[in-house]
Parts: structure tokens; C-alpha cells; sequence
């Protein structure tokens, strides 16, 4: 999965702006932040579940 121009914005709340990230395949990722600091409304957003802008590669498709 990759990510360019990644951004999150939920409500007023900036959580990312303009993030570049790569997972390869068949690595172990770790999100890490204190409570509130927007883990789940990443992950949501990474499976379509919440609003982003930039975009999400996964294999070979687009969002």
C-alpha cells in the first residue's frame, strides 16, 4: 500500500498533511501515538470508511 499527497482532516482537526508512505509486502507496521491523536481515523480512511484527501495505491488499484 502506498500513499501520496495523504491527507486527514477530521472536523477542524489537521491529523496529516501531505504524507508520502510505502508498506511492502509482507512487512509489519506499527501506527503508534498518545490517545486521541487520530490512530483509528487512519485506519478508517485507509479502508474507505472516512474521507481523505491524495491518494491510497493498493496493488495495482487507485482510490
Amino acid at each position: 500500500m502506498e500513499l501520496l499527497n495523504y491527507s486527514l482532516k477530521v472536523g477542524d482537526r489537521q491529523l496529516l498533511h501531505d504524507v508520502n508512505l510505502k508498506f511492502g509486502k509482507q512487512q509489519i507496521h506499527h501506527v503508534l501515538g498518545a490517545n486521541g491523536a487520530g490512530k483509528s481515523c487512519f485506519a478508517k480512511s485507509c479502508v474507505g470508511m472516512l474521507p481523505y484527501d491524495g491518494q491510497i495505491r493498493k496493488k495495482d488499484e487507485q482510490h
